[in-house]
């Protein structure tokens, strides 16, 4: 549109006439967004009103609002991770969304808990009547970097529904079906509301090796390190340090 307004308008014309709204022409394709000559006795506009007008004074006419979108039909670009309707919450507390991921490495990269075990850690905080819902179903506890499971975006604490149809009993159950289906394997999980995801971890700069609490004066003082409180592998309480993300995801 852009290049047609350009066509038309002389060095010597006002840069503005092309939004001024003139009887346009029967065979004009674009008559529909031209504003009508003939205009209303003026009334004090409502705030909708001064929208339209304001489209309308751009010479676009009434704009005409986007259709709903489809709930859970969006996609992420660049994974297999994508949201389906979250009608069927699979005996799984209710209110929360079904995804799929698509595997076609040989390893998934992922360890699978129940709610129980995890509920000293990465669940500090949910209720006993989400954990108890969950039961044993296979709860997603750690993904590793570079991994399948990280790429397709799979979700800490996300519930595994099925593994090309079948459902797992329990984690190990998970992971027997995991390695037995041939690749892609077709995976399903449901994201369960109001569980909460407990996980402290990051890379820092630690001093350490002192019983002084100053912080140190030099840069020498000091070592980057991956630090984890609690985790999967250590009590809640204990802290544990590494060179890096990458030598964690070997320790799990």
């Amino acid at each position: 549109e852009s290049a047609l307004v350009t066509s038309t308008i002389s060095s010597n014309a006002n840069p503005f006439d092309s939004f001024t709204s003139p009887p346009p022409p029967a065979h004009d394709p674009f008559a529909v967004y031209d504003t009508p000559a003939q205009e209303a006795a003026p009334v004090s506009p409502t705030h909708d009103e001064k929208e339209v007008d304001f489209w309308a004074s751009m010479g676009f006419g009434t704009p005409t609002p986007a259709a709903p979108a489809a709930a859970h039909t969006q996609s992420t670009t660049g994974n297999n991770h994508r949201l389906v309707a979250a009608g069927e919450n699979h005996g799984l507390p209710a209110g929360g969304e079904t995804y799929s991921a698509r595997i076609n490495t040989p390893q998934l990269g992922c360890i699978f808990f129940t709610a129980r075990e995890l509920e000293r850690n990465l669940l500090q905080g949910t209720s006993t009547d989400v954990v108890d819902a969950l039961g044993n179903r296979p709860l997603v506890a750690f993904t590793g970097v570079n991994t399948a499971s990280f790429a397709s975006g799979i979700g800490i604490g996300d519930v595994l529904v099925s593994v090309n149809g079948e459902v797992p009993a329990d984690p190990r159950d998970a992971s027997r079906l995991i390695r037995a289906a041939p690749r892609p394997v077709n995976l399903r999980f449901y994201s369960v509301p109001n569980l909460h995801v407990k996980r402290y971890e990051a890379n820092c700069m630690v001093k350490y090796d002192t019983r002084t609490k100053e912080a140190g004066s030099s840069a020498l003082d000091w070592k980057a390190k991956y630090v984890v409180v609690g985790g999967i592998i250590a009590e809640p309480w204990q802290m544990s340090m590494y060179r890096s993300r990458a030598e964690y995801d070997t320790a799990v």
